[in-house]
């Protein structure tokens, strides 16, 4: 294709001028890129023109830092684009760019942020995480401030069984670690039973395949709990009795295993606690006592 016929309406519809091809290829990473090698070296096409905003938000779904300042050489600048109609940009970036951190940070550059959603579940940081966005849940993990959203992340992962949940779950328990203090006392036990629960609730519904699938994420995402938790996590009784009840043996066997663990290493602990209890005592004990001088 020449590149002037890109530029040209695809076809005549009743007389009706429809769309051009370079419009019509902001559907597809691929098929633009294509589209824009050819034509982004000939000046004399009034390229800003031809893309609408509705045009360079679609563009935003695939777009890295490299591709938008070539654009912005053509005067076509993608930032505008944001900066109008933030709230559905941040939304198509989160769900569906694949690895955005470049791009985002060139937004971040142009001083524009994610915007504030008083409807949780409708942020990009929740929206990226539904998805399974690894690179856009880290980058808008590390910049939300909003420690109810963080949660809200946490949880949601764990209690997904998708194949991607376990590396998001992992990615917000970090983040929340570094500010623990602001979340509930028994937040790592939360978590730790909302992944119990999150697979019991799924193989109410699932075969015995997919059981077996659910079983096993669940099993590595309280693998990771417990080794970056620590052992104090315990499966109680009513999630263990659940576990049975379901038939979910993997779960229950690991759950198990885990729980005796957790108990000898926190009496192992005790132990060693009120070991150096006593010896502080007796050093207190042989510590000679300082006696006054009379004046």
């Amino acid at each position: 294709m020449k590149p002037e016929e890109i530029i040209l309406p695809s076809a005549l519809l009743a007389g009706i001028p429809q769309d051009t091809v370079i419009q019509l290829s902001v559907m597809h990473q691929k098929f633009f890129i294509a589209c824009w090698d050819k034509i982004e070296g000939i000046l004399a096409l009034e390229l800003d023109k031809i893309l609408s905003y509705t045009h360079c938000i679609y563009i935003c779904r695939f777009t890295d830092e490299d591709l938008a300042e070539r654009m912005r050489r053509r005067r076509i600048d993608l930032s505008s684009a944001v900066r109008k109609y933030p709230e559905v940009s941040w939304l198509e970036i989160a769900r569906h760019n694949p690895d955005p951190s470049s791009f985002f940070n060139w937004l971040h550059r142009e001083e524009l942020w994610p915007p504030s959603s008083e409807i949780h579940s409708g942020s990009p940081l929740l929206i990226a995480a539904q998805n399974d966005r690894l690179p856009a849940t880290t980058w808008l993990l590390y910049k939300t401030f909003d420690v109810r959203e963080r949660w809200e992340c946490a949880i949601g992962a764990a209690t997904r069984h998708t194949a991607g949940s376990t590396s998001i779950l992992e990615c917000a328990i970090k983040r929340i670690a570094l500010h623990s203090a602001v979340h509930p006392v028994r937040w790592p036990q939360n978590i730790y039973s909302a992944v119990i629960q999150g697979a019991s609730q799924g193989a109410k519904k699932n075969t015995p395949e997919e059981n077996t699938v659910i079983q096993h994420i669940a099993i590595k995402k309280m693998q990771f709990l417990r080794g970056h938790l620590g052992y104090s996590l315990l499966c109680s009784k009513k999630d263990m009795s659940l576990l049975k009840e379901l038939d979910l043996q993997e779960m229950a066997t690991f759950a198990e295993n885990q729980n005796i663990i957790a108990k000898a290493e926190y009496e192992d602990q005790k132990k060693s606690l009120l070991k150096q209890h006593a010896r502080l005592l007796k050093d207190f004990a042989l510590k000679p006592r300082r006696t006054s001088t009379p004046q």
